[in-house]
């Protein structure tokens, strides 16, 4: 619920387009049964209606684990009625990314903590640039956060 949050309230998300969002997790429907989920969260207006709104489902390799009821309420083909215009959609996103980076849990913990977050965020950086194919000049223009870090820091950062 606190990513739903951020991610709401980082990309200003209007409660209105809040029923598009797509929650997607293995074991939804026992969340989705908790209290907490079934009343208004204790946040302000409008956000303790934020659970309420967006089409939760199950992931697809988790599917099969539930039953029909579940299978059923939380139909990952509920995505595509939703957003009928997205070619794919891949339910094993966070679980893919979790497993990729837990590869770089030794080398994380062996790092100063005010080292982490740059490397962290180099590492997403190049994971997506890899994923998405993105083109050098594309590359270059998400290179802003750079500005003003000299040769001397990237020598530090790299031994």
């Amino acid at each position: 619920m606190t990513s739903l949050f951020h991610h709401v309230k980082l990309e200003k998300i209007a409660p209105a387009e809040w029923k598009k969002i797509v929650v997607v997790y293995d074991n939804i429907c026992n969340l989705d049964r908790t209290i907490a989920a079934r009343n208004p969260l204790p946040l302000p207006q409008p956000f303790d209606r934020l659970w309420m709104d967006p089409l939760k489902v199950l992931d697809v390799f988790h599917l099969s684990n539930h039953v029909a009821d579940c299978r059923k309420k939380y139909n990952p083909r509920d995505i595509k009625e939703l957003h009928p215009n997205l070619e794919k959609r891949n339910t094993q996103a966070a679980e893919q990314t979790n497993s990729w980076f837990r590869h770089f849990i030794a080398i994380l913990n062996a790092i100063p903590r005010d080292r982490q977050l740059f490397y962290i965020h180099c590492l997403v950086k190049a994971r997506n640039d890899y994923l998405y194919e993105r083109s050098p000049a594309e590359m270059e223009e998400d290179e802003v956060f750079l500005d003003g870090v000299s040769e001397s820091d990237w020598e530090e950062v790299e031994e």
